[in-house]
């Protein structure tokens, strides 16, 4: 008769033991990083908090509005357009082409390409389909881009063998760059740049031992092949696809610094195997980037190219070029005036133009930045020798062979995006969309942190074992962390919340107020006539801020928005018509009301009005601010009805809209 122990072994079935084990193993695996992943995502949002005192801001207004092009705000005056973007995609399911905005036509994008950043678009629409409203969904997105950064930092110093807490330190100290505060919302597509952290290790994966997208023969020769579709490889052919829909900025600057690491490897090594893995890896992030702005090719295919829409000159890499100085300079806006000093010193006397701000990298990655230059060009001089393993995978190499590459990326990076630097010879040769090389620090700082990374972690190492070691390394880590974020980040960097909800309200109700009058579906003219896109300051008038009264009124008919060498060109003959001409044909258009943003002339709008208020007969609708006027042109155009038959009217109408003239001011 068998045992109770026998009777008890033979019920269960065979192996149940074993897969026990191993599903607990699986759960004890992803256990430590998820609560790694967790805490990461946690402290980015605690600080994010703290460093722009959102216990203040009501998210329902944005935290960019109606700013002026001044430095931190570098940027400000593109906020309107974000918003624009994402109030098509949220509200109206379309942002390709905005009926209600360039009437009597309507304000298309094809000529202004934005597809190429179709993934973070997509993630956009995603969120807005559950917040309903724009504006919190870009000041959510804006917000979340500082998580994703982080968790994509962390993700890659972890697969490079970095240790958990230096790991998570780090990545919060990319995430809050100065280029990322500098960017904003009003560049709220740049400020998304959780791709380069991915888009290093795809480098870096392609420099290695096990270059993706091939695998070794069994065979002598040849002992590699190409394996597009292996388990292994999917991970990189979605990589490099959603590379290649995250703008066309740092698609271009990964394919740039690829392109040279494998070029300057086959010299080396004469490794044919990481030219196929390279090419194959670039080829799909351009012919993702191309997929996406396909909408583009085949608009310009039917209606012919448009020159004057983004027009783009050799000489403007010098304009936005990369300053080497200023990455190892303190911010403009630090928060200790002495360093504050230090950078608006080297604007004055610098003979080079200002750049784009943005491009410093803080304390600790210009730390990080000079030891990986020195630490390569030692290795140019060091008599050769095996490196000592470290923890890095072995796929990936050790870290003085990752240094190196890294060291390598960043002098290419910075040899081609100085002012008048190889980036100036890549415009000349054609491809001149690309203008703002400095954009390319973002690359650079990560590169920089990672070999802080490697540093902090060999201190740690030869931290005496004892059992306050933990506690001297956690003490260490969070200094750099705090100096690090002290130093990153400004009081300016915080939006003035209660000016932003008093330009907000104002305009709401001056919108509202228009709507309720001329009723949906009536049209709007707007002076100044600021053309579409990229016009510049029009004095105190940003080039989208005539998009606001779509953004509160999206009922009725706006004239902002026309496309610049499009039909648009006759706002540019109209707005030098008298007023009495004007008005003719304005409601001859078809436009009942007359917006005029003061902002926009050098007199405050004094001329202007007092044109129209002694041509109309009428005094405007002042905004809250004081800032817009309103006229009602429903009595102008029942009087044109009266005076002209309506073959007259059509007639006169097809003539205005025919007429083309540049924009006052505007460079021909």
């Amino acid at each position: 008769m068998p045992s109770a122990t026998d009777a008890t072994t033979t019920t269960e079935p065979p192996g149940a033991a074993d897969v026990e084990v191993t599903s607990a193993r699986a759960r004890s695996r992803w256990r430590a990083p998820l609560a790694d992943a967790a805490g990461v995502a946690a402290a980015t949002a605690g600080l994010l908090v703290i460093t722009l005192r959102l216990w203040e801001a009501n998210l329902r207004v944005p935290f960019v509005y109606n700013a002026t092009d001044q430095p931190p705000l570098a940027y400000a005056p593109d906020a309107p357009y974000y918003l624009m973007l994402t109030k098509g995609l949220v509200e109206h399911s379309a942002y390709l082409r905005i009926p209600n905005l360039g009437w009597p036509f309507s304000l298309q994008l094809y000529d202004n390409p934005e597809t190429g950043d179709n993934l973070q678009l997509a993630l956009l629409r995603g969120l807005g389909f559950f917040l309903r409203d724009a504006v919190l969904t870009v000041n959510v997105y804006y917000l979340l881009t500082f998580v994703a950064v982080s968790l994509a930092a962390w993700f890659v110093l972890r697969r490079l063998g970095v240790s958990r807490l230096v790991a998570a330190i780090v990545a919060i100290l990319y995430s809050f760059l100065p280029y990322h505060f500098a960017r904003g919302e009003a560049h709220l597509l740049l400020s998304g740049y959780f791709m380069v952290p991915i888009a290093t290790l795809l480098i870096l994966q392609v420099l290695s031992d096990d270059p993706p997208f091939t695998t070794r023969r069994d065979s002598p020769e040849p002992r590699w092949r190409l394996a597009l579709w292996s388990r292994r490889a999917v991970p990189w052919l979605l990589a490099s696809a959603a590379l290649g829909s995250t703008g066309p900025y740092y698609a271009f600057f990964a394919v740039l610094l690829l392109t040279a690491a494998v070029i300057a490897d086959f010299v080396a090594r004469r490794s044919w195997r990481r030219v196929a893995s390279g090419a194959v890896a670039a080829g799909i992030v351009v012919g993702v980037l191309l997929l996406n702005l396909m909408p583009s090719f085949l608009y310009w295919a039917k209606h012919g190219q448009n020159d004057q829409a983004i027009p783009r000159g050799i000489s403007e890499t010098e304009v936005n070029g990369l300053r080497i100085s200023e990455l190892l300079l303190p911010r403009v806006d630090h928060r200790i005036n002495a360093f504050a000093e230090a950078q608006r010193k080297s604007d004055r006397f610098s003979p080079v133009a200002k750049s784009e701000r943005g491009q410093q990298l803080g304390l600790i990655g210009a730390v990080g930045f000079v030891g990986l230059v020195v630490f390569t060009l030692s290795r140019l001089l060091r008599r050769r020798r095996d490196d000592t393993p470290a923890r890095a995978p072995p796929e990936l190499g050790t870290r003085a062979e990752i240094g190196k590459r890294l060291g390598l990326l960043t002098v290419v990076a910075v040899i081609v995006a100085a002012v008048s630097g190889i980036s100036l010879l890549i415009s000349a040769a054609g491809i001149r969309y690309i203008r703002s090389y400095n954009r390319i620090s973002v690359f650079i700082a990560f590169f920089a942190l990672v070999a802080v990374a490697f540093g902090l972690d060999w201190i740690v190492a030869r931290v005496p074992r004892w059992h306050g070691r933990a506690v001297v390394a956690g003490v260490l880590c969070v200094a750099v962390l705090a100096i690090g974020i002290f130093d990153q980040t400004s009081s300016a960097d915080i939006p003035d919340y209660k000016a932003l909800d008093h330009a907000w309200d104002s305009d709401d109700v001056f919108m509202h107020g228009i709507e309720r009058d001329l009723g949906s579906g009536a049209a709007v003219f707007q002076m100044p006539y600021v053309f579409f896109p990229e016009a510049g300051m029009i004095v105190g008038t940003g080039p989208y801020d005539q998009v606001r009264g779509w953004l509160h009124a999206d009922s009725l008919r706006w004239s902002w928005g026309s496309v610049r060498g499009r039909e648009g060109d006759w706002q540019g003959a109209l707005v030098r018509l008298p007023a009495p001409e004007a008005l003719d044909a304005l409601t001859a258009v078809g436009f009942t009301g007359l917006m005029i943003d003061r902002a926009g002339y050098e007199d405050h709008g004094v001329g202007i009005e007092a044109e129209y208020t002694s041509t109309l007969g009428q005094q405007p609708r002042v905004s809250r601010d004081s800032r817009l006027l309103f006229y009602d042109l429903r009595s102008w155009a029942r009087d044109l009805h009266a005076r002209f038959t309506k073959a007259e009217i059509a007639r006169l109408r097809r003539k205005t809209l025919d007429a083309r003239a540049a924009p006052p001011g505007a460079l021909t």
